[in-house]
């Protein structure tokens, strides 16, 4: 829509009203009509919310790290595979969170190009390589 897409929570007021809002307003300030209601009966909800989606979870003394990634992430990666790989480099790289999320990034931007920003945080719970061994 010819628009940056960058966050929601506050700003962006347009996106908040719906493609059928948006386009009336377009036509209110060029001085053109409103838009027909046969075409825009499906657009009236908003495009992107504030609302924040929440989960609680509770941890046990198995698990290893948190994956915590923004949605540019997920878009090339399935959730497991994502998890698969950080495991299997987190191994590989004796535990460095910083740089398991710094190839996880390479590998979501580079090799599968996602077009949507990656932001990757990993907080290892406990040193589960050592395991490995």
């Amino acid at each position: 829509m010819g628009e940056l897409a960058i966050t929601r929570a506050f700003g962006d007021k347009s996106f908040k009203m719906g493609i059928k809002a948006m386009l009336e307003e377009d036509a209110d300030e060029l001085g053109a009509g409103g838009v027909s209601d046969d075409a825009t009966k499906d657009l009236t909800a908003p495009l992107v919310s504030a609302e924040p989606e929440i989960a609680s979870i509770v941890l046990t003394h198995d698990d290893e790290f948190l994956l915590l990634a923004c949605d540019g992430l997920f878009d090339v990666f399935k959730s497991q595979d994502a998890i698969t790989f950080a495991r299997q480099e987190l191994i590989a790289h004796r535990g460095e969170p910083a740089e398991v999320a710094r190839i996880l990034s390479d590998q979501a931007i580079r090799v599968r190009r996602s077009r949507d920003n990656v932001s990757i945080l990993i907080l290892v719970l406990r040193p589960f390589w050592e395991d490995e061994n």
